[in-house]
């Protein structure tokens, strides 16, 4: 979309968050009733809720949630 604008495209990788989640927690939930809410991601991982749908707050509380799944090997 970027790229008839800017004459370049946007390098950055995109990452799913919800998806990392559900990688991990499928473990302990082999039903698969997972619920992917943010609300329910950020009260499950223990990261404060911040006030969503400010860009900011939500970016900071995404940040959060990534390096929570990427440095933790098992959820509760």
């Amino acid at each position: 979309y970027v790229k008839p604008w800017l004459g370049i495209t946007i390098p950055n990788k995109q990452i799913d968050i919800s998806s990392i989640y559900f990688d991990k927690k499928i473990e302990l939930i082999p039903q698969g009733n997972i619920d992917l809410r943010f609300d329910t991601i950020l009260r499950d991982l223990g990261i404060p809720n911040m006030g969503q749908h400010n860009a900011v707050n939500d970016a900071l509380m995404t940040a959060m949630i990534y390096l929570k799944l990427k440095n933790t090997d098992k959820l509760r």
